[in-house]
């Protein structure tokens, strides 16, 4: 669960808020610090890449292409 969002920041730029609960960032699974370590690193060397969240007790997915 993001506890809080920095403005300007790249979970911001992606459209993440506070509150949101990160799932799975391109069908990888997040259960902590560490996975999340690595989704993020996985983010620095890709072009496309979804990120299923839970929001207000919905699941959605966001789809993203870096051009």
């Amino acid at each position: 669960r993001l506890a809080a969002v920095r403005p300007g920041s790249f979970v911001e730029r992606l459209g993440l808020r506070p509150n949101d609960v990160v799932v799975r960032i391109d069908g990888r699974p997040i259960n902590g610090l560490e996975d999340a370590s690595a989704a993020y690193a996985w983010l620095r060397v890709t072009d496309k890449f979804s990120v299923d969240i839970v929001r207000d007790g919905r699941p959605l997915t966001l789809r993203y292409k870096i051009g």
